[in-house]
């Protein structure tokens, strides 16, 4: 918006002077005409790109800092690697360690607080990786959530995303704060052992039928659902957590597979109000 004042501004001295000019050398006139066109047509280009950028909320570039905290409950542990790393020299490793005479939670995530909010509309962006010797299971282990203490007996989730089997997922919690009804989109894409993928969501947060969730892997759109419910009917803003929840350990009892290590590797994080500038491959 900025921009395109101070080019108008410009623009319009330049023609008051350019009709003065006319007066004394009419010859002129042709040339300051196919100048004003180009002058025109830059205005509309800077103008159309300037209205492109959004709102940066958050970002991270695989490290703690930043964060309002890291958790490593248990055994498991967050911490900065310098391999592999996504783009920078470093990316968090959250580590999580099954332990069978443990019965508490398992959760090593990097947390920022405030991230959602019920009317907000926001776009969050991140990578994550597993490593190539990652061991296939039936198992659920959430990548990011969504939370919050809205009240009730205990915290409440409302959309994670998790990976099972070589499968990715998400869902959305909506209705009564205190008991919420959850919908879960199931494997929605592969992931692949060894690299890099990126994942997007853009949640339109509200408890009424105008909510949009949408949800892309590796840039390819996976799910869209339009002028739907979208979350819990609170105004309580939410943590944004990613890394690795290991909740079928807790959650089932037991730990399926002889993997009793478990890494995932996120990096290049952003919270934004826009497409352009959240997707990690474009900053």
């Amino acid at each position: 918006m900025l921009f395109a004042t101070l080019v108008s501004r410009w623009l319009s001295r330049v023609l008051a002077l350019g009709g003065l000019l006319d007066k004394k050398h009419p010859n002129l006139k042709i040339m300051r005409k196919s100048v004003y066109k180009t002058l025109a047509l830059a205005l509309v280009v800077g103008a159309a790109a300037t209205a492109s950028y959004g709102t940066v909320f958050f970002q991270n570039t695989g490290v703690k800092s930043g964060w309002s905290s890291t958790t490593g409950e248990h055994n498991g542990s967050t911490t900065e690697v310098s391999s592999p790393t996504y783009k920078g020299s470093k990316a968090l490793r959250h580590r999580q360690k099954y332990d069978s005479s443990y019965s508490g939670r398992y959760h090593s995530e990097a947390m920022k607080k405030d991230m959602k909010k019920r009317g907000w509309e926001r776009y969050y962006g991140w990578v994550f990786r597993v490593p190539s010797n990652w061991q296939t299971v039936n198992q659920r282990y959430t990548i990011q959530q969504f939370i919050a203490n809205v009240g009730c007996s205990s915290w409440q989730p409302t959309t994670m995303t998790w990976i099972k089997g070589n499968k990715i997922s998400t869902r959305k919690k909506v209705g009564s704060k205190c008991s919420g009804t959850i919908t879960n989109y199931n494997d929605l894409a592969t992931f692949s052992k060894g690299v890099w993928h990126a994942v997007i969501i853009r949640g339109k947060w509200k408890s009424d039928n105008t909510g949009i969730l949408k949800f892309w892997f590796n840039y390819s759109k996976k799910l869209e659902k339009n002028n739907t419910k979208t979350t819990l009917a609170t105004d309580t803003k939410f943590q944004f957590r990613i890394g690795n929840y290991a909740n079928a350990w807790h959650d089932q009892g037991f730990m399926e597979g002889t993997q009793g290590t478990r890494d995932i590797f996120t990096d290049h994080v952003r919270v934004t109000s826009s497409w352009g500038e959240v997707k990690p491959n474009s900053w």
